[in-house]
């Protein structure tokens, strides 16, 4: 290793070998010591700077340091390399010096804020403790620490498993035998996500907002509110229908009365009637699957027909509600198709019903007035009116097959054929004018 001149003679004896530590600090005759190296370098001109000239600047203007001007030829001498000289690293201050780098600060304010983030997330929140010692900031500590021991004591949230679990337990012990299923229906509803989202992340937490309304929406279930209500909604012929109290719930029955209309030959934008529209699945449905068709909807109660009006503006259908009892004053010689999903439910089976059926949805479209067949008497007889060859689709309900051939037979309408529903029992009667 190279000596420089005034260095100390190397030593003598085993050690002579040995590598002498290196020295920080700084040359003699230009920092005496850190206290000096302070009090020079407190002004911003004094702060040390990177490259050759800036080594330079500050030698010159140390004590003893040589250089006449910072531009100067002695500087700019004094700034070049000299052989066997180690470079001084910047950040190699002695201890205690004042810390002048900018980049030191800034990592030493990174490391205090990591370090009171992982406080407050370890404690969820941070009391503020105001100055003083006075009673108001007494009694200001006194309620953060309360507030700090609420949260520390508050019950972790449910997960998605949890809440589920329970609730099916629950609704598997009802008296009207509520799906199970039904919990997935209602808390992927107040998530927002789907059932196989729902399943997917069964291990997360449900906010404490969401878990609250859905133990609401389960209440209500477990009374015997239909799960359609709770929802507001009900999916037909695969197109989601508002539903409420003021409508009865969409069948898949209903859904043979529309298949078999379909099949029907009708002119070209031919004009439709739906009898006793209630939400609108039947006049909505026809209006978005047959190209042309105008269709007038028929309703006694005020309510059923916003509610068909409001489906058909959501699912872009025209069609035209018309409050009338079934299709009175209605000129029927002018349509070429009429289908109609009437009340056939004798008043006297009303205790055989479910409760979620009969303490809930509405009588009126659920009871025919006196028997079960008077609707159905009285919607045939106005039918005479149809054109000869104009179809006539009724809904009917378990065993009235019979009674609906001789109210046909008594009107003048020839009976086509029956439609049975998945379990097999006749549900459409299709008719036709003679």
């Amino acid at each position: 290793m190279a000596r420089r001149s005034g260095d100390p003679p190397a030593p003598a004896g085993p050690h002579r070998n040995r590598r002498p530590l290196p020295d920080h600090r700084p040359a003699a005759g230009r920092l005496a010591d850190h206290r000096t190296a302070g009090f020079l370098l407190s002004r911003r001109e004094d702060r040390p700077a990177d490259g050759p000239r800036g080594r330079a600047r500050a030698r010159s203007r140390l004590p003893g340091g040589g250089g006449r001007d910072r531009s100067g030829s002695a500087g700019r001498q004094a700034a070049r390399r000299r052989p066997g000289v180690a470079r001084q690293r910047r950040d190699r201050w002695p201890s205690g010096a004042p810390d002048h780098d900018a980049r030191r600060r800034q990592l030493r304010d990174l490391r205090r804020r990591a370090r009171d983030l992982e406080a407050a997330r370890a404690h969820r929140i941070r009391p503020p403790r105001p100055a003083g010692g006075g009673p108001a900031a007494r009694v200001a500590a006194a309620l953060a620490d309360r507030r700090l021991a609420a949260v520390r004591s508050a019950p972790e949230p449910a997960s998605v498993r949890a809440l589920l679990t329970a609730a099916r337990a629950r609704l598997a012990a009802t008296p009207f035998g509520a799906p199970p299923r039904e919990a997935t229906l209602l808390l992927s509803r107040i998530l927002g996500w789907s059932e196989a989202q729902l399943l997917a992340r069964d291990g997360e937490a449900v906010p404490e907002a969401a878990a609250e309304r859905f133990q609401a929406l389960l209440e209500r279930r477990l009374t015997g509110e239909p799960v359609a209500y709770l929802l507001g909604e009900r999916e037909f012929y695969g197109r989601p229908f508002r539903v409420d109290p003021r409508v009865l719930i969409p069948r898949p029955e209903t859904e043979h009365l529309v298949e078999a209309a379909l099949a029907r030959a009708l002119p070209r934008a031919p004009l439709l009637l739906d009898v006793g529209t209630g939400s609108g699945i039947l006049a909505v449905t026809l209006a978005l699957e047959i190209p042309g068709a105008r269709v007038v909807a028929t309703d006694l109660s005020f309510g059923a027909l916003a509610v068909a009006a409001d489906n058909a503006r959501r699912l872009g259908a025209h069609l035209m509600p018309v409050r009338t009892d079934l299709a009175a004053g209605l000129d029927l010689s002018r349509f070429d198709l009429v289908v109609s999903n009437p009340p056939y439910i004798d008043p006297g089976e009303a205790p055989s019903l479910s409760p979620e059926v009969r303490e809930f949805e509405p009588h009126l479209a659920l009871f025919a007035p006196g028997r079960g067949d008077s609707v159905l008497e009285r919607l045939f007889g106005l039918c005479t009116g149809l054109r000869s060859g104009v179809r006539l689709l009724v809904e009917i309900g378990h065993g009235q097959l019979d009674t609906a051939r001789r109210h046909a037979e008594a009107s003048d309408l020839l009976f086509d054929e029956a439609v049975p529903d998945y379990a097999g029992i006749p549900r459409v009667v299709i008719l036709r004018r003679r």
